[in-house]
């Protein structure tokens, strides 16, 4: 992949999009929160269109944590490497989500793990600092967040449960239920990772088409 390109095209649509990128955050928040112009403007002022192609890092493991991400399009995947040099997926990001490595900006530390595009993903980008600050501004705001964290932690309970208690077959087919696009846009090892089943075991699952 030429980077140097991909960059340059990303760059022509920061220029060209920015309006409507943020105009699709407006719409989601809007469901969520009653939306002044003032609110939205500063919204505006503290957020920062980005793109990502496929493989491209917007996090990485260790470096400084200042930024929290909203997804426009595409699909992002969280993951740890371990000890002896092993990826374990942690999470999917899908439109709407958000993407924050929250343990370690809580515990005031450097990422845990890294993140990046699965395919041509979008997001805003928004300052720690700065949206710390809207929320003193805007309860609302911090309350629409902080409902998005506990799906998530919903999510990350569930998948815990399912690994204990069902079989590689059903934990599969949950996983095409709740995240169809992801199927077709992850590698086998990406998914066996989060499934926690092995490569072999998921070709397997994959073959028989089982849904």
């Amino acid at each position: 992949m030429n980077h140097n390109s991909s960059s340059s095209n990303c760059y022509m649509e920061k220029q060209l999009f920015q309006t409507e990128k943020i105009s699709h955050f407006f719409h989601w928040l809007s469901k969520k929160v009653e939306l002044t112009s003032e609110f939205k403007k500063n919204i505006d002022n503290i957020s920062t269109y980005r793109c990502f192609e496929k493989g491209e890092k917007i996090l990485e493991t260790g470096q400084a944590l200042n930024h929290m991400y909203f997804v426009l399009t595409g699909c992002a995947r969280s993951y740890h490497i371990d000890n002896k040099g092993k990826e374990h997926t942690m999470r999917f990001a899908l439109k709407d989500w958000w993407i924050c490595d929250y343990k370690s900006i809580r515990n005031n530390e450097r990422a845990s793990m890294s993140t990046e595009g699965l395919c041509h993903t979008e997001v805003l980008e928004f300052n720690i600092n700065d949206i710390e600050e809207l929320y003193r501004k805007y309860p609302q705001l911090e309350s629409s967040v902080r409902k998005s964290l506990e799906l998530h932690i919903i999510r990350l309970y569930d998948r815990i449960l399912n690994q204990l208690e069902l079989t590689a077959k059903k934990r599969y087919q949950k996983f095409l239920l709740e995240y169809p696009e992801v199927d077709q846009l992850a590698n086998n090892y990406h998914i066996a990772s989060y499934l926690g089943i092995t490569q072999q075991s998921l070709s397997r699952l994959r073959s028989k088409k089982i849904l």
